[in-house]
This record gives C-alpha cells, structure tokens and sequence, in this order.
C-alpha cells in the first residue's frame, strides 16, 4: 500500500510538515495494486511535468546511510542549494537541513525499508533520491577479565589492526562493536600483548598461513530468495522488465522517480517524452524484496529511444 511521510516547508523561518504519500511499486491485493498503480503513475506523471532541471547537472547517487545519523552534502549535487525550499522523507527516516542549506543530516527514527525515496524540491522542481538502508550488523564479541590491563581484537574485521579495536572494561566484561557486512571473520584476542582464542567461541577457522583463529559468523541472506532484475522487451515508449522473487522497484529518469506498472513479476516502465530532447540519458531501475536489495538496470536512453544492450547490469 501506498506510504506515509512528512513534508518539511520553511515557511517564515520555521519548520512545518504535512503529511503525503510515497511513490514506487510494493506488493499488495489485486485490489489494492490496481489503487496503487493509478495513484502512483498519476502523482509522478505530475511530478515529471516541468523539466529540465537547472540545479542538478547530473545523476545524483544513492544514498548509502551509514548509521543512525548520515551527513549529505548537498553542495555537492547543488550549483545554488539557496533554492532549496522543501524535502520529504519516507517512514523511519528523519531530516534536518543545515541553516546553509548546504548539508542535510537524515536521522533513523524507525524502521524503513530497504530502499526509500527522498525528495528534494528546489526552484520549483522535485529532485528524488534513492535511500539504501545500512547493511551492516552490529557484532560485539566480549572476554570476561582476569585483572587484565589491556585487550584488543585483531582480525579480518580490521585488518589485523589491533590498535583499531580496544576494548573497553565495563562491569567485568571486555567488549568492543564493530559494523560489520554479513561475512566469515577470523580474529583473536591480544591480552596484554598475548595472542588467545576466545574461549566462548566454538567456532574455529584457519588462516591463509596456517594458524588457529575463533571465527566469527555473520548470516548472509538467502541468494535464491534475492529479488533480480532483468529486461525482457523495450518499446519506443516503454520498458517491460522482469523481477523475480517480486518486491518493491523503484525507477529514475534524470532525478525523478518514474511512475511504474507491476503485474506479478512484470514492470513496465514508461519512457519519459522529455527524454527524446535529451539526447543521451539514462534510466535507473532498484529492486528489494524482504531479503534483500536486486542488481541495477543502467538502461541507456538515445534521444527517448532505448540503445544498444539495454540490460547493463551494476
């Protein structure tokens, strides 16, 4: 079903925010897609009808959130980030303009999705772009104290950098967090400038020269239950691909998310008209389901046709 987030206006100096709604494609009821669908292509069709975009000269990048609090800079994408006069949020996802408008902190307050859309309006235009929620697992390993004055972790997880990783001392327990991707990692304990295994962990692997480490496991998401894209047929005004183990996808032509069609695990995608003045340009297709995010379609555009090999995967 169609999501809920805020608007934030700067109307006289201060903050408001009202409620809207989120577009990209979702699984849902027969019923409820079809609801979807007309709203979600009406809204974007609407969003798409003043182009071209003065502000921005080119693509601007996922943004890969890395924690509770990451920092963007939107000087960086925009020539005069004055203009700024909005930005909306999905679920979970909380944001806070610099006084500049140069930089743009967006906070985890909830619980959002894989991959979310933000949109910036600036001189008048709307400017979406892609959130990808944090990947990494948060793994602490712990050793209980035996009057030790010093221990450190040294392992894959920081390149055999043990000053990288104190532990500290809390309530007789050592520990230290790390953020990590989901993987196998090998480590030891260094206890007053000895090497030891962590006498909790059963788990054990061997290094490339030979030695004995704890190994530390972090699950990896089922690949046969990853969503994947893929293009079946293009058309002078459309793009059919296809999603296998469906989920949500998120298209975008020049910063503006495209309105979609989902049948199944079928999604059209309409070429934007303003493309064929364009010359050379791009389409941007983002898949999720539950377990995980899909490939990128990089899908080359000549003058609002689609060219040579359509299906360039990232």
């Amino acid at each position: 079903m169609i999501r809920s987030f805020f608007l934030w206006l700067f109307l006289g100096g201060s903050l408001v925010f009202v409620s809207c709604g989120e577009g990209g494609t979702s699984e849902a009821t027969s019923s409820e897609t079809a609801q979807e669908n007309n709203l979600g292509i009406a809204s974007a069709a609407q969003r798409m009808d003043s182009i071209p975009l003065p502000l921005v000269s080119g693509w601007i990048p996922p943004v890969q959130l890395t924690g509770v609090e990451t920092e963007v800079q939107l000087d960086n994408f925009f020539s005069d980030p004055s203009q700024i006069d909005s930005i909306s949020t999905p679920p979970g996802i909380r944001a806070q303009l610099a006084s500049d408008k140069k930089a743009l902190v967006l906070t985890i307050d909830g619980d959002p999705a894989l991959l979310s859309t933000l949109c910036i309006w600036a001189g008048g235009e709307p400017y979406d772009l892609l959130l990808k929620y944090p990947t990494k697992i948060h793994a602490t390993l712990r050793l209980r104290d035996s009057s030790y004055k010093k221990v450190r972790v040294k392992g894959e997880m920081n390149n055999w950098d043990a000053q990288s990783a104190e532990m500290k001392l809390q309530n007789g327990i050592w520990e230290h967090t790390f953020e990590l991707e989901p993987g196998d990692y090998l480590y030891r304990f260094e206890v007053d400038g000895k090497e030891i295994l962590d006498p909790k962990n059963p788990q054990k692997g061997e290094s490339n020269s030979g030695g004995t480490y704890s190994k530390l496991s972090l699950k990896q998401a089922n690949a046969a239950k990853m969503p994947k894209l893929r293009t079946m047929r293009t058309s002078d005004q459309s793009i059919e691909l296809e999603l296998s183990n469906p989920g949500a996808v998120f298209a975008f032509w020049e910063n503006h998310l495209i309105p979609t069609r989902k049948e199944g695990g079928k999604i059209t995608i309409p070429i934007p008209e303003e493309a064929a003045s364009r010359g050379e340009s791009f389409i941007r297709v983002f898949g999720q389901n539950e377990t995980g995010t899909s490939n990128e379609l990089l899908i080359p555009l000549q003058n609002g046709r689609v060219a040579n090999d359509p299906a360039g995967e990232k």
